[in-house]
């Protein structure tokens, strides 16, 4: 019988932490992005006239989808007989560790429209009108990993408004900070509330294999890594110091799971494989 560490499907390489992020604001009446990535470097897009609100304390950003349930009951069952949705509340919660003009304005429910013209201009705003929060758009980009390992988080808000606002304190000590709750609403306008969605390099690195050699001839090509963002089977390329080995990829799930031997050659000493995306 196999034990559970023999069966056990486990990636350490899907393990996210995001340290590097950033939130932005974008006016109620902004076109939302209809691409949050690009088609070829795959780095996230900031769209136009977003304004940026600064550093996140260390808490960072929290999202949260409060499910409420109605349970219905029968005599003859101590336990609920079936249970049903009554509603969904989506929040975001961040606090910011600046006291830039766009955070200031933001604290005092003002419209985006009359946000101040610089994140560094002088602010003054007053209380005392206000009736309710404007609403807006609201974007967070993040960053785990570098170079080919990068994979980008990109979370956005379509209609957004303050629902909820922390303490401040202003000691000696702790940096004053801004802590908001955000309520996460539907756009009728694009049927949506909320967009996750996660891209990057990671997913599109080339596949690593190594080819094992028996007197001269390339027996067998071990998948080390699959790579990823293979819509079809790649070619493969074995290059060295022998002649006329051939080889085929085979591609599951945007990776290349396996390669097979079509020819193996002769007189290889070395041989090296690489593939060319089709």
């Amino acid at each position: 019988m196999p034990d559970v560490a023999s069966i056990l499907e486990t990636d350490e390489l899907n393990v996210r932490k995001w340290g590097t992020q950033l939130l932005f604001l974008q006016s109620r009446a902004a076109a939302p992005p209809t691409m949050f990535f690009g088609e070829s470097d795959h780095l996230p897009i900031l769209p136009p006239g977003a304004l940026q609100l600064g550093f996140v304390t260390t808490d960072g950003v929290g999202q949260e989808d409060s499910i409420s349930n109605e349970n219905t009951s029968m005599l003859q069952s101590l336990e609920p007989v079936r249970s049903d949705i009554t509603g969904v509340d989506k929040s975001l919660t961040v606090a910011f560790g600046e006291d830039n003009a766009y955070v200031q304005a933001l604290w005092h429910g003002v419209p985006f429209e009359e946000f101040p013209t610089g994140k560094h201009a002088p602010w003054l705003f007053d209380d005392g009108e206000i009736t309710d929060y404007p609403e807006y758009r609201l974007g967070c980009i993040m960053q785990d990993g570098v170079g080919e390992q990068a994979r980008y988080r990109y979370e956005y808000g379509y209609r957004v408004k303050v629902t909820a606002k922390t303490g401040r304190t202003m000691n000696r000590t702790d940096a004053e900070s801004y802590g908001f709750t955000f309520g996460l609403y539907k756009d009728k306008s694009v049927g949506k509330s909320f967009t996750r969605t996660q891209n990057g390099p990671y997913y599109f690195r080339d596949a690593i294999a190594v080819a094992d050699l028996d007197a001269g001839a390339i027996t067998d090509i071990a998948v080390l890594d699959g790579g990823g963002g293979y819509d079809v089977a790649p070619s493969v390329a074995i290059t060295g110091d022998g002649t006329g080995a051939a080889a085929t990829a085979t591609v599951s799930g945007g990776q290349v799971t396996a390669v097979t031997v079509d020819t193996a050659g002769t007189d290889y000493t070395t041989a090296e494989i690489s593939f060319t995306r089709n």
